[in-house]
């Protein structure tokens, strides 16, 4: 008999063991399920611009060399570039920006660069971008920013006109390793 009670001390002991390894996993997955939702909301609140095969909204803006451009000058393919001076991406991203947009069929023409940030110190990225591309100095939240709906820098585009007319997203997520082409 005491062999037996000995083994049922044994067998419950385990049991609660397993009870207790069993609640740490279950509060662990928990835990790493409010995780993985807390980055699922962030990153769906985190996107870059507006999205792929969204309307574009009327705009105009003013180049930095005078140039007049809105929605309706647009024609054909472009590309449009979003970089704020502060941001040190950007700033790692704009050489390979550079090369990819001089092999864009119509560069400079069909490429769009707007730096948002102090005028003052948007100036230098506005110029390394302005043989490049028609380039547009705002403020951080500015006009074009929020046409295009810019929450992060940098942010690269491409803009068609679709069957009726209007400006649509095609691509927002541009691999600037790859040549560029026209679709």
């Amino acid at each position: 008999m005491p062999y037996l009670v000995a083994g049922l001390l044994i067998v419950g002991a385990l049991c609660l063991f397993d009870l207790i390894l069993t609640v740490g996993v279950i509060k662990r997955l928990r835990e790493h399920t409010e995780r993985l939702a807390l980055l699922s909301s962030e990153r769906t609140l985190l996107q870059a611009s507006i999205g792929v095969g969204e309307q574009v909204d009327e705009f105009a803006a003013s180049t930095t060399n005078g140039t007049w451009l809105n929605s309706e000058t647009i024609s054909g393919e472009m590309i449009v570039a979003f970089f704020s001076s502060d941001c040190v991406p950007c700033k790692e991203k704009l050489p390979k920006f550079a090369e990819y947009v001089a092999g864009h069929p119509g560069s400079p023409q069909n490429v769009l660069s707007v730096v948002a940030g102090e005028p003052s110190v948007a100036s230098v990225m506005a110029g390394q971008l302005s043989p490049l591309s028609h380039v547009v100095v705002e403020d951080i939240g500015g006009s074009l920013s929020s046409v295009f709906k810019i929450k992060a820098f940098p942010a690269i585009l491409r803009i068609v006109r679709d069957e009726s007319g209007k400006l649509v997203v095609t691509d927002t997520d541009i691999e600037l390793d790859r040549a560029s082409s026209v679709l």
